[in-house]
């Protein structure tokens, strides 16, 4: 345990909830098949620990990275710009734009390790969230047509 993970523990009073989700989230992860699995897995290693991230931010970069592999049925060593495109319509057409713009930071640090040097500056993942109306949905001519 490093210095960092100490103080975590010390001022996180749900740290051992946090480490509980992460170890359950880590045990559905094991259950996808490869080689989205080893993507994750290797993601979840060579990024998020070694960057440092909290146990939260870990917890929400393999959340996120799981539910496009669960619902777009994508390999992520192999998407395309078409890919990229669908999952931004659909994270549109059900998320918030914070959720959006998170989301996307994932997706990029993602295409980033896994070396998928065309798909970095994709406009897809660089496009900034839409704006919201006050209470928070898009409006209609914001949605981006397919």
């Amino acid at each position: 345990m490093n210095l960092k993970e100490r103080k975590q523990i010390e001022l996180d009073p749900d740290y051992p909830k946090k480490q509980k989700a992460l170890e359950n989230l880590l045990n559905k992860i094991k259950k996808i098949s490869e080689p989205n699995r080893s993507i994750l897995l290797g993601f979840h290693e060579g990024y998020s620990i070694k960057n440092g991230n909290t146990i939260g931010t870990q917890i929400k970069n393999l959340y996120v990275l799981r539910r496009i592999t669960e619902d777009f049925k994508v390999c992520l060593s192999k998407l395309t710009a078409k890919d990229l495109e669908g999952i931004r319509i659909n994270w549109t057409k059900q998320k918030s734009p914070h959720a959006i713009s998170r989301d996307l930071r994932v997706l990029k640090a993602l295409i980033k390790h896994t070396n998928q040097k065309k798909l970095v500056s994709n406009e897809n993942l660089n496009a900034p969230a839409p704006y919201s109306t006050i209470e928070g949905k898009l409006r209609e001519e914001q949605i981006p047509k397919p």
